[in-house]
Order: structure tokens, then C-alpha cells, then sequence
């Protein structure tokens, strides 16, 4: 798994999680997932981080169950 390194790379990071954010929020209000299903997405990813390990897998962790409770 490879994390962002440069600053060009952290930008487009947060800008990533910027959209995904603003889109899983408008699916939601607009019914086109459910709650359960955002639920589900949001398994399947911690999931993925549990095969890496070390400080910045455990900083992204934290931050989906931060940013998608």
C-alpha cells in the first residue's frame, strides 16, 4: 500500500477525501445508498488497512472512523 509522500501527492490526497466526502454525503441525502451500505464500504476499507501495519496505516484508520462514522 503506498502512502502520499510529496507535497503534490498530500494535496491530491486531501483532495481526494475532499470529493469522497462531499459525494458519500450527497448519495446519502439523495437516497441513492443507504446508511447500511455506506456502513458496509466503510468495513471493507478498514478491512483492506488491516493487512498493513505501522503508524500511517493506523493514522488512515483513525481518520475513516473519524471522517465515516
Amino acid at each position: 500500500m503506498r502512502f502520499a509522500a510529496s507535497p503534490y501527492e498530500r494535496a491530491d490526497a486531501i483532495a481526494a477525501l475532499t470529493l469522497v466526502r462531499a459525494l458519500t454525503h450527497h448519495l446519502i441525502e439523495t437516497k441513492v445508498i443507504t446508511p447500511e451500505w455506506l456502513e458496509s464500504i466503510r468495513e471493507d476499507a478498514l478491512a483492506e488497512l488491516e493487512a498493513g501495519g505501522g503508524p500511517i496505516v493506523e493514522q488512515a484508520r483513525e481518520l475513516i472512523e473519524r471522517e465515516f462514522p
